[in-house]
Parts: structure tokens; sequence; C-alpha cells
């Protein structure tokens, strides 16, 4: 029998996506401090030296832009011209770009639905209710932000964070990888596992965030994981090995 069909495993992973509240780190309600959890930096470490790709991507990094002054940054990277509460042309905007945002009043509230009433279409980061902290679930504020804008207008919501599609896609772009090649590790079965799951990619749950692990027995569908890690390391059981870890075909 060839020795190599003999011991081929299944096929492994080409690359990951993290999220970052709940599976790498879990910081303070108000985002000014946190801490790693236990595992995250020699994985990412590990990871590192067998120059396998991975990116992190969180909807808090966090048009009418809605949001805390780091939040535009990416926009205006992508030389998308931001318009803040109270700028000049504050209702003569294409779109409505809601993210994190603490401060948010009545005031940005209503300016953004006058926008939208004068046509500009409404982008979400995030449709996440909540999310860890070292204090607990915290709120998402682009979710409740968002819900006051669409209750007064009925505007519908294009989603451009975790779970869409356009967040995954943009992923796979990243890393130059299929979907299917890609695993997805998260804590929560509404936002990572179902995007993953959905797109084709390998969902992978941790215990460290907003879901325990008897929760993670009690999800379904879309909302199950292939895969409930005890620790972050066990993920590189399901990674591609290094060239040098080959000989013949055969892993050793």
């Amino acid at each position: 029998m060839n020795r190599t069909a003999e011991t081929a495993a299944p096929p492994r992973l080409k690359g990951l996506m993290f999220d970052l509240d709940g599976t790498l780190l879990l910081s303070d309600r108000s985002l000014g401090g946190y801490e790693i959890l236990p595992g995250a930096a020699e994985l990412l470490t590990e990871l590192e030296r067998r120059a396998f790709p991975f990116v992190v991507l969180t909807n808090g990094s966090a048009a009418l832009l809605l949001g805390s002054p780091g939040v535009g940054q990416a926009l205006r990277d992508a030389r998308i011209e931001t318009v803040r509460v109270g700028d000049r042309g504050e209702r003569d905007v294409q779109a409505v770009y809601v993210g994190w945002y603490p401060e948010c009043t009545m005031k940005a509230i209503e300016a953004a639905c006058h926008a939208i009433w004068a046509g500009a279409r409404l982008y979400v980061a995030s449709d996440v209710p909540f999310f860890a902290t070292k204090e607990g679930r915290t709120m998402g504020y682009s979710y409740a932000i968002a819900g006051a804008i669409r209750r007064v207008t009925r505007a519908p919501m294009i989603l451009t964070g975790k779970p869409s599609l356009h967040a995954l896609r943009f992923v796979a772009r990243r890393l130059g990888l299929r979907r299917r090649d890609l695993g997805i590790v998260g804590d929560d079965p509404s936002v990572e596992i179902i995007m993953a799951r959905r797109g084709g990619a390998k969902a992978f749950a941790v215990t460290t965030g907003v879901t325990a692990c008897e929760e993670w027995e009690r999800q379904t569908g879309l909302r199950r994981p292939e895969q409930v890690l005890r620790r972050l390391g066990d993920l590189l059981e399901s990674v591609a090995p290094l060239p040098s870890e080959i000989r013949d075909g055969v892993m050793r």
C-alpha cells in the first residue's frame, strides 16, 4: 500500500482569522485597558514562527461618521472623505457609517436621520448587542445607535463587519486564500461561528468570552462550531505544518 495514502490526514487549514474581545484578550468596559487571555501570545508567536497567515478582525475598531475619532481612520486610509456631526455638509453625504461611539448624542442620531432622509445609505460596523470584557458583557454601541436610527427612518442596514460575508471575503482576500481553507476563531455563535459556517470556512469556538462550554453544547445548525477549543494552542493541530515537518509526503 502507498505509504503516503496510508498516513494521509484530513486537509489542514491554510489561514486563520481571530476575533479579539473574548478570544485573544479581555478589555475593561471603557476599552481603556486589557489583559491578554491565556495561551494567546504563545499561539500567535508560534504562528509567526511558522510564517502561518492569520489576521485579527474586530467589530469594535471603532460618509457621515458616527464614531469615536479612531473609527474613521480606516475610511480615510481608503481615501473616503468623512464628515463629522456638526461639520458643514453633514446632510449632503452619500453614506452614514455607525461604529464604536460611546459619546453618541441625540443630536448625532438626528443628523444621521436627516442624512438618510436626504438619500444617504446606512452602513454599520457591528450588529452585535454585546461583547465580552473583564467586567462581563458590555453593550455594543453601534448596535444600539443603528437601532435608534432605523426605528426613526426605517432605513435598511448594510453590515460591513462580522458576521457579514463582506467581512469574511475581506479576510480571504487579505490572506490570499479561499474561504474553505480558513479557520475562524471566536467566542460568539451569532457572530464568528455563523459567519464561518455561512461562508464555507471552519468554525472554532473558545470558552473565554460570552459563551461558556455548556452553552456551546446547546448550539445547533449554523451556530454550532466544528470544534470547541479547550485552549487556544489546540489550534496548532489543525494548521498546515511547516515544509520542514513533511518528508516524502509523510508528516514527521
